[in-house]
């Protein structure tokens, strides 16, 4: 029997949408025509597709099963047959990013502003990083990822942005800052960082939990005290601002809201807390033009511009 690839449009909306109506909305027929390409799915599969039941109409364990392959040929028959020039300038592609709000601040905005400049039609979404985000990336609803240095899976591509490093971040007038903590050695420096209370920022991890970001732990010093925890830098550096509380936060994400909030910084002495921030994406997207683009445009990015040494 000759295969007939005009019938694979029909069966991978269907897979999607388990729903013969709305599999027909999403290629633009009549339902009557998507009942016949569903009649003819079934005759060339020799397998019902979607079967009745109680909770409504499911696909049936063949169906399943072809799921990702449908996909692939979808995929491939697509990039084959697509126009793969990209021109930047007048392009109005969307691109999907995945960040937490440390990655929109000192990466996504910059690169924002450069697009204004020199892609202006083109679209960015950003989007939470969540537990399922590496799965997300895989299956092509999300672009790129910026991510710590934290292992990925081997069908992943990594390219790192920076180096970064750690300050205190502390309110103009803050008691620490009349004593001469400079000059202290590093066990020194840490014993009276710890005597006030901090705020420190949360993570999340692909386990769908969230991981504190205590510095001072890290380090094996456990006598300080943690007033608050926050998975928003926007709020931690609010909360900074009227309080004698302190937080040890990424240095990039410290100069951004020193100049807006008018907060005070302190090098934080310790390099072994410093982490790798990466831009991650998955082999699907490896060789696309505009991805390439896009990806060479974040890695051209002054990210270091900011950077100077603090008090």
């Amino acid at each position: 029997m000759n295969t007939d690839l005009n019938l694979l449009p029909m069966l991978n909306a269907i897979l999607q949408t388990k729903s013969v109506s709305k599999s027909s909305d999403l290629l633009g027929i009549s339902q009557p025509a998507g009942s016949r390409l569903l009649a003819k799915l079934r005759t060339r599969l020799n397998d019902p597709v979607l079967v009745r039941t109680r909770q409504g109409y499911e696909l049936s364990s063949f169906a399943k099963s072809i799921n990702s392959q449908v996909k692939d040929l979808l995929f491939n028959a697509n990039n084959i047959f697509k126009d793969r020039s990209f021109n930047p300038s007048t392009s109005s592609k969307q691109f999907k990013i995945s960040s937490t709000d440390y990655g929109v601040i000192c990466v996504l905005n910059p690169l924002i502003l450069m697009l204004d400049k020199v892609a202006p039609n083109i679209e960015i979404s950003i989007f939470p990083w969540e537990q399922n985000t590496l799965q997300t990336i895989e299956k092509g609803d999300i672009d790129f990822a910026l991510y710590s240095d934290e292992e990925i899976p081997m069908d992943f591509y990594s390219k790192n942005l920076y180096e970064e490093s750690y300050v205190i971040l502390l309110k103009q007038n803050h008691k620490l800052l009349e004593k001469s903590i400079k000059s202290l050695d590093e066990e020194a420096f840490i014993d009276e960082v710890s005597r006030y209370p901090q705020i420190v920022p949360s993570y999340p991890q692909v386990d769908n939990t969230y991981i504190v970001d205590d510095v001072l732990s890290r380090m094996g010093h456990k006598e300080h005290k943690i007033s608050t925890s926050t998975p928003y830098f926007s709020t931690l550096a609010m909360m900074i601002v009227n309080t004698n509380k302190i937080a040890i936060v990424p240095k990039r994400i410290g100069l951004e809201f020193k100049d807006l909030l008018s907060l005070e910084l302190i090098d934080f002495p310790n390099r072994k807390n410093n982490f790798d921030y990466r831009l991650i994406w998955h082999e699907r997207i490896h060789q696309d033009e505009s991805f390439i683009w896009l990806k060479n445009e974040i890695l051209k990015l002054k990210l270091d511009k900011k950077l100077s040494k603090v008090m």
